[in-house]
């Protein structure tokens, strides 16, 4: 939340010293006692950035690539009055509860089998917590899949939220692609080509704007070096160092209660059971995402797959009831 807060502050022309009182004051105000220790002393990142000046400041540029989430931040404030703080819950309940509508009208129409499964699949695949997080992953689960809901549809609605994905988190620009080359090979070549332009464009606007920090520096702090002090960080040479986080990452993700659905989904869709190409065309993106996002970015944090989690839960029970019950429900 510190972070996102501060960023919002930033947009604003707010810096130094009263970037950090403002900061810290106002979320001190929104969370408990415990949640405010805990988000400015449980460790020593955090109490520096809570301390330093210079170590807030820098640290912004890791959260000022997220402009949609930003900006909806400051509406809310500017508009309506409401602390950056508290903003971060309404925007993420809004976009959760939109996400899952949105995983729902996918699928749609359903039988009695899947609406009753339903509201399981929701709590146990996080979109609960999700409403609850200070961070824009509900607004990007939001996107992405509303933006596969364009893919059921073989629209051109694919076209303008690839263009939009990057503004919400840069790292989406993979989900942009995937259906940038949708399009092409599904929709218009010519709407293809057009919507992979314009997304690296949104990408390279993002990054040149907000003084991002690009890949190798978000990777080493991530992975090899939590440092307050990223500006001066220096970028490690050691091969070793890049190749730990990926075997830590495929580890937890097999020991992750995600690996049993995707392993039976996967089976269900290279095995004897039937499925529609607009249904496998979904499945393909949300897995291609998946694996391509865990290559570029070894973090196996489900808030960042909490789509493809929702698509490959609903995706597995579908062909499973779809043998046993006729559709009957829309």
């Amino acid at each position: 939340m510190i972070a996102y807060v501060a960023t919002a502050y930033n947009y604003a022309g707010v810096g130094g010293e009263r970037l950090l009182q403002a900061t810290l004051a106002e979320t001190k105000a929104e969370v408990t006692p415990s949640e405010y220790q805990e988000l400015t002393t449980s460790n020593d990142y955090r109490r520096t950035v809570s301390e330093d000046t210079t170590a807030l400041e820098e640290n912004i540029n890791f959260y000022s690539v997220r402009p949609l989430y930003i900006v909806g931040l400051r509406i809310l404030k500017d508009y309506l009055a409401i602390p950056y703080a508290r903003g971060t819950y309404i925007i993420s309940s809004i976009f959760a509860a939109l996400s899952v509508l949105t995983l729902y009208f996918i699928f749609c129409p359903m039988n009695y089998v899947q609406l009753a499964l339903f509201p399981a699949i929701i709590v146990t695949t996080g979109f609960v917590g999700l409403a609850r997080s200070s961070t824009p992953d509900a607004l990007a689960t939001f996107l992405a899949l509303l933006g596969l809901w364009g893919v059921a549809r073989a629209s051109k609605l694919t076209v303008l939220i690839a263009f939009i994905l990057p503004y919400a988190r840069p790292d989406y620009i993979i989900l942009s692609v995937l259906m940038s080359i949708h399009t092409y090979l599904v929709v218009s070549r010519r709407w293809g080509v057009f919507s992979l332009i314009t997304s690296f464009a949104s990408y390279a606007i993002i990054m040149k704007f907000t003084n991002g920090y690009g890949w190798l520096t978000a990777f080493n702090f991530a992975f090899i070096n939590v440092t307050p002090f990223p500006a001066k960080m220096v970028i490690s040479r050691n091969l070793g160092d890049y190749v730990k986080p990926y075997y830590v990452c495929a580890k937890n993700f097999l020991d992750s209660a995600f690996f049993i659905p995707l392993a039976a989904t996967c089976l269900l869709a290279i095995g004897h059971y039937s499925i529609s190409t607009t249904r496998a065309q979904i499945f393909v993106i949300s897995v291609a995402f998946f694996l391509l996002h865990l290559l570029v970015f070894p973090s196996y944090d489900p808030r960042f797959f909490l789509w493809c989690i929702g698509i490959t839960s609903m995706f597995l029970f579908e062909q499973a009831s779809l043998h046993a019950v006729p559709r009957t429900l829309s």
